[in-house]
């Protein structure tokens, strides 16, 4: 419904405060993310078009999709694998398969808007792993938006808690 739309459009802003585009340099980098936002985009209307198909089917698909289009860029640049990257590459797929499921799965019970803004939240969670695990600092902008991105998953979820205890529907 409308609610969830303007707290996916408040958790923007916080992406666009925390990130502060302004200051990003200009390079190849950031020009593939931004690619992967169309394309991962793309993904999620596809996704909610095809509702019905088997979960498997879609990871599949998924799977060889990106294995087509990632080809010709691995073939430039391959490097063997050094044997003590094997078991966190292992587990990169497995986590990867793991979550595509899980966001399959989520796309085919879960409303769009509400799935947006708890999208949002993995940018809070990857600085939090950037803090503990690396000793990233975040700046005062940073945590600005994530308050924003929290303040609007809250309120969907306050949101959604409410409907369900009054019997509506749609928020």
């Amino acid at each position: 419904g409308r609610r969830r739309w303007i707290a996916a459009a408040i958790a923007f802003v916080g992406i666009l405060i925390a990130v502060n585009p302004r200051e990003l340099p200009w390079n190849a980098g950031l020009a593939a993310m931004g690619l992967v936002v169309l394309t991962g985009s793309a993904a999620v209307i596809a996704t909610r078009r095809l509702r019905g198909a088997p979960t498997i089917v879609m990871m599949l698909f998924y799977t060889a999709g990106l294995t087509l289009c990632s080809a010709p860029f691995t073939a430039l640049a391959w490097t063997p694998v050094q044997p003590a990257h094997w078991l966190p590459l292992i587990l990169v797929g497995a986590f990867a398969q793991s979550a595509q499921a899980c966001f399959l799965r989520a796309h085919y019970h879960g409303a769009a808007g509400f799935l947006a803004v708890l999208a949002y939240l993995s940018l809070v969670f990857s600085v939090s792993v950037g803090f503990v695990v690396f000793g990233e600092r975040p700046g005062p902008a940073f945590a600005l938006g994530a308050a924003l991105v929290v303040a609007a998953a809250l309120w969907v979820s306050l949101e959604a808690r409410g409907l369900r205890q009054t019997g509506r529907t749609r928020l």
